[in-house]
């Protein structure tokens, strides 16, 4: 669960399960017409807020409805959908992050003084 009150985030948010945001915004450094500038997999509950340049986007539920009273969407819309696949983007990166630990064997040579 990703929870953010009262600060914001400058690009694009992407959150696998549940987001509650409150006195958020998002976005407001992109260019007009991002794309998906918020995504959440699963509910997104949005109190008070803004996102600019793009849609909102969410898996399961949300409390945010077509008027957009108390979180404005300036540049999207709002839909349900599932627009990034959060299990094989876990995968990938805990895959990657496994390269990362790999033990690097390397056998130094001495050369020029012989100092190694």
């Amino acid at each position: 669960m990703q929870t953010q009150p009262s600060s914001d985030t400058e690009g694009r948010v992407a959150v696998g399960r549940d987001a509650s945001f409150a006195n958020y915004s998002v976005g407001a450094l992109l260019q007009p017409n991002s794309g998906d500038v918020l995504v959440v997999g699963r509910n997104l509950n949005f109190s008070t807020g803004a996102v600019y340049n793009g849609n909102v986007v969410y898996g399961n539920n949300s409390n945010l409805d077509s008027n957009y009273t108390a979180v404005s969407i300036t540049g999207g819309t709002l839909r349900k959908d599932y627009p990034i696949d959060f299990a094989a983007a876990r995968t990938y990166l805990q895959r990657l992050s496994q390269i990362h630990c790999l033990v690097i064997q390397q056998t130094v040579q001495p050369q020029w003084n012989g100092a190694a």
